[in-house]
């Protein structure tokens, strides 16, 4: 798929939210991220991860109307295993309405490389520590890389990824499920810096309904740091 076909693609996509979402619960905003990463050895390294996200519009209002949502600090430590994989363990902080919430993270991600496209699987355990009650959550997540200028990414060059995850959430025997899609088209700006532009959309209360649709647009800029 081309730029263009990329763009074409990601209009309809919006147009097909804003559809089903005349008649259900849904917010529409922006969600900016900076993430930054470091190697600490030659199979350890260090990532901090700060993104806010800020609503727009929702349907509560159903009127243009910004607002902030919530920050987020996420800091993890990654293992190398091989070639392919890598453990990882952290913690998040959330600051939103005017309090902090806590999480504890644990993932595994492995890499296959392919012809012309990366494929990666992402486990994700996490615990959210809530002021009556600790959420527990199962992650999996499953996406694709693929160059837009050839076989590999290389300097300036652009390329498209694609993620679908689904999140089973346990809390005082309470069991809910989310599903996410992510697309973004990313551009290589150097060897170590690298932006990406996309949306995020996410369906969540899918068991207890009523069902809520979220959309994101997405702005996350990757820094090497060494």
């Amino acid at each position: 798929m081309n730029t263009r076909g990329y763009i074409l693609l990601l209009f309809f996509k919006l147009n097909f939210f804003l559809g089903v979402t005349a008649q259900v619960n849904y917010l529409i905003g922006y969600l900016p991220a900076v993430n930054l990463s470091t190697k600490l050895s030659d199979v350890g390294s260090l990532n901090f991860n700060v993104q806010q996200r800020n609503s727009l519009i929702n349907s509560d209002e159903n009127k243009l109307n910004h607002k902030y949502v919530l920050s987020d600090l996420t800091v993890m430590y990654g293992y190398k295993i091989g070639l392919f994989a890598k453990a990882s363990v952290g913690g998040l902080i959330r600051y939103r309405n005017n309090q902090f919430i806590t999480r504890t993270i644990q993932q595994f991600v492995s890499v296959k490389q392919l012809e012309k496209l990366k494929l990666v699987n992402r486990f994700r355990l996490d615990q959210t520590y809530l002021p009556t009650i600790i959420e527990h959550r199962l992650r999996y997540r499953v996406g694709v890389q693929i160059p837009l200028n050839g076989t590999e990414v290389d300097n300036r060059e652009l390329y498209l990824k694609i993620n679908n995850e689904y999140l089973n959430s346990f809390s005082e025997q309470k069991y809910d499920l989310e599903a996410r899609l992510i697309s973004s088209l990313g551009f290589v700006m150097s060897s170590k810096n690298k932006l990406e532009v996309g949306f995020d959309y996410r369906l969540d209360n899918l068991i207890a309904q009523p069902i809520n649709h979220t959309l994101w647009v997405t702005f996350s800029l990757y820094v090497n740091l060494k």
